[in-house]
């Protein structure tokens, strides 16, 4: 197989199907990994559910990043693995641009839900999807999760899967009751470049790793800013009102998976910190933006020691001007 192929087919598999690249490799493996286990107790550690030939998807939010997903489906369609079933969204030029794009890609045309901001609801009812993906803004991601789970469906979610530690405990506790799979899709830890360096860890070159240091730092100041670019603007009233690393996995899901966190070790303590803000309120205030003060500092910085004594360094900045790491 071609080094192409096979990191198509990992990528998909590993982001869609929780299924790592070793095991896809090895058929026996894969038909043992794929048997379903339930755990009695309730716990979802290790679930695994009847392998599905073809997954039947519908898809809420077709925005920025829904449109992506999308395309990332052509694989998955072109060889019969997966089919859009139905899409969800307000937007009917977001609509109008995905439909034509899945006629070239697929032979059937996806169901529309796009009466009023309840109409994904419908969607998720349907009795003909497997899978739902979520790609809507923040705050909406729990809900749809857990209302997915209760009717009878897997779900992937986009980053952050919930805002607050009482909605993760929400989306746990659904999930264990359901026994369905709810995934965040943190495309952070399957690009070619972290699943090579996770190989690499895992053939040991590197010898122990006792330090880790992760980051999402991206100028986002024009699209946070811009009147079109996220509906109704809702990523940037996250920073008018949440101070913090907003956005802290896609710096620490690699990491996690490099260090063996909740593996094996896990978190014991952190401190975090946020620098003053200043840089999006200059921003701001250049276009005369009708958004002129801001809760999140500019950087946040956050150490965390692990119970094994490891430890990690993880920095979050989408205000200023700094290389996209």
């Amino acid at each position: 197989m071609k080094r192409k192929d096979f990191l198509k087919i990992s990528a998909s598999a590993a982001m869609f199907f929780g299924i790592t690249p070793k095991t896809l490799a090895n058929p026996p493996q894969l038909v043992e990994y794929l048997k379903p286990t339930f755990d009695n107790d309730g716990s979802c550690y290790e679930l695994k559910d009847q392998a599905i030939e073809k997954v039947r998807v519908g898809i809420i939010g077709l925005g920025n990043r829904g449109s992506v997903l999308i395309q990332m489906f052509d694989y998955l369609i072109k060889n019969n693995l997966a089919e859009i079933v139905a899409l969800s969204d307000l937007n009917e030029n977001s609509i109008d641009k995905n439909v034509n794009y899945l006629k070239k890609i697929q032979k059937r045309k996806p169901y529309i839900y796009s009466d009023n901001i309840n109409s994904w609801k419908k969607l998720v009812k349907r009795d003909d999807i497997d899978l739902i993906i979520i790609a809507t803004p923040w705050d909406t991601h729990t809900e749809m999760c857990i209302y997915s789970m209760e009717n009878d469906k897997h779900v992937a979610c986009e980053v952050p899967i919930a805002i607050s530690v009482e909605d993760c405990w929400k989306i746990v506790e659904v999930a264990e009751s359901t026994k369905k799979h709810c995934m965040m899709m943190e495309n952070c830890c399957f690009n070619n470049e972290e699943l090579w360096l996770l190989n690499m860890i895992d053939n040991d070159v590197f010898g122990n790793i006792n330090h880790a240091e992760g980051a999402y730092i991206h100028d986002l100041r024009k699209h946070l800013l811009d009147d079109e670019y996220y509906h109704n603007q809702w990523r940037i009233k996250h920073h008018q009102n949440r101070n913090g690393n907003l956005y802290p996995t896609h710096g620490l899901g690699p990491v996690c998976s490099y260090m063996d966190i909740g593996r094996g070790d896990n978190f014991n303590h952190l401190v975090s910190m946020s620098s003053n803000e200043e840089a999006l309120s200059l921003a701001a205030k250049s276009i005369n933006s009708k958004y002129d003060s801001f809760s999140c500092g500019d950087m946040n910085t956050t150490l965390i020691k692990t119970k094994l004594g490891k430890t990690i360094k993880l920095q979050y900045d989408v205000h200023t001007g700094r290389p996209y790491t």
